[in-house]
């Protein structure tokens, strides 16, 4: 009888731990599975959305450096146009018209129109954008040379970014 009790004993024993290993995951498991899915999903959009800026900045900065490219193209042309007038401090077609203020910008028309805040004046937007404004200014200035800085500027988010080309126009028709 001492057996019976203790098969019955021991089969109960065999039972619980069956019935223990059979249970599946307890909640702080489920917990756990969930928190770590949710962190990978968290850092895969923000990975995602990471790579959309990087995209989007290089975008916009190779824009910002073919339009400054352009601003210096339609600059030269105005000098090939100008001829030695181009240089001189008197005439309209010189790029004397912006020694009254800092900057310089080439509007939607060629016509050279001076500004304070080429960022903010709509002379100075690239094909009527409101994300990039381009101007230039300009140093050393003498009867056959001058030398441009020419800029074209883009927000990223809260900050702006420039693209800055500097070239060194001579008076090659003399």
């Amino acid at each position: 009888m001492w057996n019976k009790q203790r098969s019955a004993v021991g089969s109960r024993k065999s039972d619980i731990g069956s019935l223990q290993s059979d249970n599946g995951q307890t909640l702080v498991e489920s917990l756990l599975a969930i928190a770590v899915a949710v962190i990978v999903v968290v850092v895969l959009v923000s990975i995602g959305i990471t790579a959309m800026r990087t995209a989007d900045f290089g975008k916009n900065q190779a824009e910002a450096v073919r339009s400054t490219s352009e601003l210096l193209e339609l600059l030269r042309s105005k000098r090939d146009a100008a001829g030695a007038d181009f240089f001189s401090q008197s005439t309209p077609l010189g790029i004397s018209d912006c020694d009254s203020t800092p900057y310089c910008c080439l509007d939607l028309t060629n016509t050279l129109t001076p500004s304070t805040d080429p960022t903010g004046d709509n002379n100075c937007r690239v094909n009527n954008s409101e994300v990039f404004h381009r101007y230039f200014y300009y140093t050393d200035l003498s009867p056959d040379s001058a030398t441009i800085i020419a800029t074209t500027s883009f927000v990223v988010g809260a900050l702006q970014k420039d693209v800055n080309l500097k070239q060194v126009f001579t008076n090659w028709g003399n």
